[in-house]
């Protein structure tokens, strides 16, 4: 019953993601590789700066020895999750997923954790000290999220974007014009 309502949920988020993710293709021609960049992106600030931080304290909250093992770790993890991300990205129009990127699409439950968990960082947000709060509490789950829920979208077949064609627009005569100058 419960993993029913898991999945429910899960196909609900992944609706939401894989809609976001054709209309940011459709647009600028971004696929959910690139959304999942940015969730590891985040990942990856977040866990330099807590590195950095258990020398060099410049966040609100004192980093543990723990902590920075922690983050040693998971940032040799976020390497090969960047790996993957590539593969996956080279894979485009081939109706396969690459074989590295199938280790990252198990688990509903894991992914509506990160989900619960951005939305409990940013009640635990700090107005005083805004980025660095996000840093410290919120980038960490929200890259997360954004990586284990985005990796699993499929992106659509490679095709011109509107962006492409209006910026090839604004550059190229329009077709009547350009009959005119041929006669």
């Amino acid at each position: 019953m419960i993993e029913e309502m898991i999945d429910r949920m899960d196909a609900v988020v992944n609706g939401y993601c894989t809609k976001f993710s054709h209309a940011l293709q459709r647009a600028t021609g971004l696929t959910c590789y690139f959304v999942a960049r940015i969730g590891l992106g985040l990942l990856a600030l977040s866990i330099i700066s807590e590195i950095i931080n258990y020398y060099f304290r410049f966040l609100p909250e004192r980093t543990s020895i723990l902590t920075v093992v922690l983050c040693a770790i998971i940032l040799i993890a976020c390497v090969f999750r960047s790996i993957a991300i590539q593969k996956g990205e080279d894979s485009i129009g081939r109706n396969v997923k690459p074989a590295e990127l199938m280790r990252y699409m198990d688990g509903a439950g894991w992914r509506l954790l990160w989900i619960v968990f951005s939305i409990i960082d940013i009640f635990a947000f700090k107005p005083s000290h805004p980025v660095t709060s996000f840093i410290q509490d919120e980038a960490f789950a929200l890259g997360c999220a954004l990586f284990y829920n985005f990796i699993i979208v499929t992106p659509l077949p490679p095709g011109q974007n509107k962006v492409r064609e209006w910026i090839k627009g604004l550059f190229s005569p329009p077709a009547e014009l350009a009959k005119q100058e041929n006669n």
